[in-house]
């Protein structure tokens, strides 16, 4: 078997589930995209397996473009959330599709409960992307949370604050 970065890279994309690995650790509170548009990962892996992987990925996004199954090109922009804003609904009405999404969504409003000692109070899925975006009002209601569930690994895929407008 060929553990080489490079072969692993070529796996991980037929089955989209590439990342882009930092050497050594990275302390972040929320999740991060890379610029590569693929999450951001840790690893002490030799640094020739790291480097062949991340290159490796680099010539797949330049062949074949970013894939449309990537977090950096399902990830929400400011504008696409505010318009989704007249469809949420209460999160005390969330019926999960699955335990993972049950999950993933307890988690996260626990994650609220430490970060802003508030849980989120609407959600709204958004099926074409696989993510479900968390709402809240954080801050004594000065800012709204938007915190985008990623249904694809049922992981937390990003968070934007923005202030409230009166």
């Amino acid at each position: 078997m060929n553990n080489s970065g490079s072969a692993e890279a070529i796996k991980d994309w037929q089955t989209e589930n590439v990342v882009y690995i930092h050497k050594g650790d990275l302390y972040h509170t929320e999740p991060i995209i890379d610029g590569s548009g693929f999450y951001l990962t840790s690893s002490w892996n030799d640094p020739k397996y790291i480097n062949e992987y991340n290159a490796q990925v680099v010539a797949l996004v330049k062949q074949y473009g970013l894939p449309d199954w990537a977090p950096g090109k399902r990830v929400l922009t400011k504008n696409e959330i505010v318009e989704l804003l007249s469809q949420t609904n209460p999160l005390c009405d969330f019926i999960p599709e699955n335990k993972k999404e049950r999950i993933l969504i307890s988690n996260q409003s626990k994650i609220w409960l430490g970060d802003f000692s508030v849980a989120p109070k609407k959600y709204v899925r958004v099926p074409d992307q696989q993510i479900i975006v968390l709402i809240g009002e954080i801050e004594e209601g000065n800012l709204i949370c938007f915190d985008q569930m990623d249904l694809r690994i049922y992981t937390w895929m990003n968070r934007m604050k923005c202030p409230v407008e009166n």
